[in-house]
C-alpha cells in the first residue's frame, strides 16, 4: 500500500452563539492503493455542518463513501452474471474474479454490535410447482444460517431479491461468539405477484471472530428439475464496525 499524504488546514469560526471556541477544518488526503483488496482511491476528511471532521473514501470511479459511523461497502459483484442452474449443486453467488473488494473477514476485527449487510438480486425461472431452493450464509466452512424455500412455477425472467442483516451479539471462539441474522428473500412474477420469506435466526454454535474466514452466500437447487435456473446480477456486502 502506497500513501501520498497531503496535509492542509485552515481555521473556521464556529457560531459564537453556541461556542466561544474555534474549530479547525482539517483537510487530509491519503492516496490509497492496496492490490490485495483491489481498492484504489482517496481517503480524506472534511468539516461537516456540526463542526466535526467526517472521513470519506472516494474510489477510482469517483463514488464517495462515508467511513465513520456508516456502513462501508467492502465487496460488490460485477458483470457478467453468476448463473446457478438446476444441476450445479451448491454454488456461491459471488465471483471474486469479477468484483470490487474482497470477502475476507479478518480475525478480531469484529466488535460487539458490529453489523454486516448483504444484498443481491437477479432473474429466476422455475419449472413446475414446489421446487426447492436452499440458501446458506457461511463464514469459512461454517454455516451461519440456512433456509430452504418451496417455490411455485415462475416464468422466465421473474425476479428474486435477497436482503440480509447480521448483528454480532458476542465475539470470541466457536461456542462463545454469537450472531443474529434477519432479512428477507423474495420472488416476484412478471405480473407483480410476490412471495416473500422472512429470515430470523440466532447462531451461537458455529460463529467465531478469532480466525481469518471468507464470507460467502450460496444457493442450491434441491429440486434437480431441468429449467430451474437463476442469475445473480449484483451482490454487495457492507459492514458497520
Amino acid at each position: 500500500m502506497s500513501l501520498n499524504h497531503v496535509f492542509n488546514e485552515d481555521l473556521a469560526k464556529r457560531d459564537k452563539a453556541q461556542s466561544q471556541f474555534y474549530s479547525t477544518k482539517l483537510q487530509t488526503t491519503l492516496e490509497f492503493n492496496d492490490p490485495e483488496f483491489q481498492q484504489n482511491g482517496i481517503i480524506q476528511t472534511d468539516l461537516n455542518r456540526a463542526g466535526r471532521n467526517d472521513l470519506y473514501f472516494t474510489n477510482e470511479q469517483g463514488i464517495q463513501f462515508p467511513v465513520n459511523e456508516s456502513f462501508q461497502r467492502f465487496y460488490t459483484q460485477l458483470s457478467p452474471d453468476v448463473i446457478i442452474n438446476y444441476d450445479d449443486g451448491e454454488k456461491s453467488i459471488f465471483d471474486t474474479t469479477n468484483s470490487i473488494g474482497g470477502l475476507e473477514i479478518l480475525p478480531n476485527i469484529t466488535r460487539v454490535g458490529s453489523v454486516y449487510r448483504a444484498t443481491a438480486h437477479g432473474r429466476i425461472s422455475v419449472s413446475g410447482g414446489n421446487q426447492q431452493l436452499q440458501l446458506k450464509t457461511k463464514l469459512g466452512d461454517s454455516v451461519i444460517e440456512e433456509q430452504s424455500y418451496s417455490l411455485p412455477n415462475l416464468q422466465a425472467d421473474s425476479l428474486w431479491k435477497l436482503e440480509l442483516e447480521l448483528t454480532v451479539y458476542q465475539i470470541g471462539d466457536v461456542g462463545t461468539a454469537s450472531i443474529k441474522t434477519f432479512g428477507t428473500m423474495s420472488f416476484t412474477q412478471q405480473n407483480g405477484s410476490t412471495n416473500t420469506f422472512f429470515i430470523d435466526d440466532d447462531n451461537n454454535t458455529t460463529y467465531q471472530t478469532t480466525q481469518l474466514a471468507l464470507a460467502d452466500i450460496t444457493l442450491e437447487w434441491l429440486s434437480v428439475t431441468a429449467g430451474n435456473t437463476l442469475s445473480v446480477h449484483t451482490a454487495s456486502v457492507y459492514m458497520l464496525n
